[in-house]
């Protein structure tokens, strides 16, 4: 699930792309040489459940989700400890 959310940060942040579909996800990994999820649409909707991801517009039959800012914060605080040490274990 982390790197889930890592990818999908990725994927907003540095391909530029405000969404994303469970299937830009599963090539997200790929390209990052990781093992994808056997049913990223399951990892998407846990995520979701966990107010990381949210739903965003529906195009054809296509769901793009975001990131939430709940997600975004997790990403950062993993990218910078020192930031935010009450993370730390």
């Amino acid at each position: 699930m982390d790197k889930a959310i890592v990818l999908a940060f990725w994927i907003e942040e540095y391909q530029d792309k405000g969404h994303f579909t469970s299937a830009e996800l599963k090539s997200a990994f790929a390209n990052a040489r990781e093992p994808a999820p056997a049913n990223p649409s399951d990892v998407v909707a846990k995520l979701e459940g966990a107010g990381k991801f949210m739903r965003a517009e529906k195009l054809g039959k296509s769901q793009y989700y975001r990131l939430t800012q709940t997600g975004i914060d997790q990403v950062h605080a993993w990218l910078n400890p020192s930031l935010h040490p009450e993370d730390e274990t």
